[in-house]
C-alpha cells in the first residue's frame, strides 16, 4: 500500500546521502582554503557537522510545517531541495561554496525525514505502526549496511587496481566501467529469482545484496581514481616501516579519505 509506495524512494534517497558522505572529506580537501582560526582538519569536518547540525535544529519546525502543507508535498519539496542541493555541491568552487549547498541538502534532507515519518503516522493504524516503523527504520538500516559494506570491498579492491601492476588490470577496469553504466532495471528479475532461489526474499540481506553489487562498480571505479592521486612516498614510508598491504589501505589510505 501507501507504504510499500515511499520505501524504494526513500531507500534511494538515503543512499545518495549516505554515499555522497563517504567522499565528501576528499572532496573537501580539493576545495580547502584557509579560515582564520580553523585548522585544515576542522574544516575538512564542517560541511559533516553542519549538516547533522541541521538535520538535528530544523526538525521541530520542519515537522510542524510538513503537517501544515501536507507529507507528501512536504517530502517532494524535501526531495527537490536536497536534489538541487547535491547537484550543486558538485559544481562548488570552494569550501564556503559547498557549505552552502550542503545546508540545501541538509534542510532538503530533514525535512524527507519528518515527513516520512508523519507519512507512516498518517497511514496506519495502533495495529500495524509498529511494523510500519519497522518498514521505515529498515530502510535507514539497509542504506547504511549497503553503503558500509560496499566501501569496505571498494577500497581493498581499488588498492590493487590503483596501485599494483598486473596483467589484464586495463581490461578489469573497463569491464568495471561497463557494468556500473549498464541498466539496472534489465537485471532486476533476474535478481528477484536468485533471491527467491537462494531464500533472501523479504529479508533485510536480501535488499542489501543486490543494492550492494549495483553500487560497487561506480565505487570502485571513483575510489581507483582516488588511489592512483595518493603520494607513492607514503606507501613506500608504509612499507618501509613494516606494513602490509592491509594496513596501508586502513591506517595510511583510509585516514586520507
Amino acid at each position: 500500500g501507501a507504504m510499500a509506495r515511499i520505501r524504494a524512494p526513500l531507500f534511494t534517497f538515503i543512499l545518495a546521502e549516505e554515499l555522497s558522505r563517504s567522499f565528501l572529506p576528499a572532496y573537501v580537501n580539493q576545495l580547502i582554503v584557509p579560515v582564520p582560526g580553523l585548522s585544515p582538519q576542522i574544516v575538512i569536518g564542517l560541511p559533516i557537522v553542519l549538516f547533522m547540525l541541521i538535520v538535528a535544529l530544523g526538525q521541530p519546525f520542519l515537522g510542524a510545517w510538513s503537517q501544515r502543507v501536507g507529507n507528501r508535498h512536504a517530502m517532494l519539496v524535501g526531495a527537490a531541495i536536497a536534489a538541487f542541493g547535491f547537484a550543486a555541491s558538485a559544481f562548488a568552487g570552494s569550501v564556503l561554496d559547498l557549505l552552502l549547498w550542503r545546508s540545501l541538502c541538509a534542510l532538503g534532507y530533514g525535512l524527507v525525514f519528518v515527513a516520512a515519518q508523519g507519512h507512516v503516522l498518517e497511514h496506519t493504524h495502533n495495529g500495524n505502526r509498529a511494523k510500519s516503523f519497522a518498514v521505515f527504520i529498515g530502510s535507514i538500516m539497509v542504506a547504511t549496511v549497503t553503503v558500509a559494506l560496499a566501501m569496505l570491498l571498494a577500497i581493498t579492491a581499488s588498492y590493487a587496481l590503483g596501485r599494483i601492476n598486473f596483467k589484464g588490470k586495463s581490461s578489469l577496469l573497463l569491464a568495471i566501467l561497463a557494468v556500473s553504466m549498464f541498466p539496472q532495471v534489465a537485471v532486476l528479475s533476474g535478481m528477484f529469482e536468485l533471491m527467491q532461489a537462494l531464500g533472501l526474499y523479504n529479508k533485510a540481506i536480501g535488499l542489501v545484496v543486490p543494492y550492494t553489487i549495483f553500487t560497487l562498480p561506480f565505487t570502485v571505479w571513483i575510489l581507483t581514481t582516488f588511489m592512483r592521486g595518493l603520494p607513492k612516498e607514503l606507501e613506500e614510508a608504509a612499507i618501509m616501516d613494516g606494513c602490509g598491504p592491509l594496513r596501508i589501505i586502513f591506517e595510511v589510505f583510509m585516514p586520507l579519505l
